[in-house]
């Protein structure tokens, strides 16, 4: 019996000392509010819908996703705003106020957003501190070959990644470079179509 409670103690001892240093771990990198609003910049130059963007920005998130179906993207505002971050311990909550403007599928045609009955809509970021590495890789600069903690954390997005997305200018701007480069004149025609109706979004 006392061997067991020495263990216990032991045990618990040991869990405290993690989480003190856990706690006192320096915090690096961007805050809640830079990591969200770092994602929206990306997502308004166009990033998102690329292959290289789409993995580069997999950084900002806690969750490895598989990647997304990038011939559709959803369109957003060219108008949004990220406001401050409400931090709670080792946990962060960060809302950012955009309008949802429907969607490009792969054939470039626009679908419209569902209607409802506000303005404007928003979505809630939630973070969390994550213990980092120092990652070294294989001559493939893809390959791990060595990871060990860091001693640091940083804030990374909990949610899942969803679907990639941009603003309108740059909806715009892509459905105007793949209507260039198609001989297909079912496409040209869908992207004229669609570049009409993008033009009368703000």
């Amino acid at each position: 019996m006392a061997n067991r409670l020495l263990i216990v103690a032991i045990v618990v001892v040991c869990a405290n000392l993690m989480m003190r240093a856990q706690s006192s771990a320096q915090i690096q990198g961007p805050d809640p509010k830079e990591i969200v609003n770092n994602l929206w910049m990306k997502a308004t130059q166009g990033d998102l819908i690329t292959p290289e963007g789409w993995d580069e920005t997999a950084k900002y998130y806690t969750q490895v996703d598989p990647p997304a179906e990038r011939l559709s993207f959803q369109v957003m505002s060219n108008d949004w705003a990220v406001w401050p971050a409400r931090i709670q311990s080792d946990t962060a909550e960060v809302d950012v106020d955009y309008t949802a403007e429907g969607r490009i599928d792969p054939s470039l045609q626009y679908v419209p957003p569902p209607k409802i009955p506000y303005i404007k809509t928003g979505i809630a970021y939630h973070l969390k501190l994550v213990s980092g590495y120092n990652v070294m890789y294989g001559p493939d600069g893809k390959t791990v070959v060595n990871k060990k903690p860091s001693g640091t954390r940083g804030w990374q997005i909990e949610d899942p990644r969803g679907v990639p997305w941009t603003t309108v200018n740059t909806a715009i701007r892509y459905v105007l470079e793949m209507r260039n480069k198609t001989s297909d004149q079912a496409l040209k025609k869908n992207a004229d179509e669609t570049l009409a109706k993008l033009l009368q979004l703000h």
